[in-house]
């Protein structure tokens, strides 16, 4: 895989699909490199899963289950105090 250039929007989007394909190694891979570690797992999970004998139809359900990731977090913003700006 070429790494020049790519953006972290890019690797996103090979990553996805890369899982819609059932491509896992690639899609872990491209995981690993964005720093993923929850994604990762959940990939090499699935990987292990299809070579125990997990049916085609559930392999995908559970692919597409993965690309559904929680939003992150709202964090609080705290106002700047008063002198204490650029």
């Amino acid at each position: 895989m070429a790494c020049l250039g790519v953006t972290e929007s890019g690797w996103q989007i090979f990553a996805e699909a890369a899982v819609q394909a059932l491509r896992l190694d690639h899609a872990a891979a491209a995981y690993k490199r964005m720093h993923d570690p929850r994604k990762l797992h959940a990939v090499q999970r699935l990987n292990r899963q299809i070579s125990e004998g997990l049916s085609l139809p559930l392999a995908r359900a559970a692919a597409l289950s993965l690309l559904v990731s929680p939003p992150p977090p709202e964090k609080d913003i705290e106002p700047t105090p008063k002198g204490a700006g650029c």
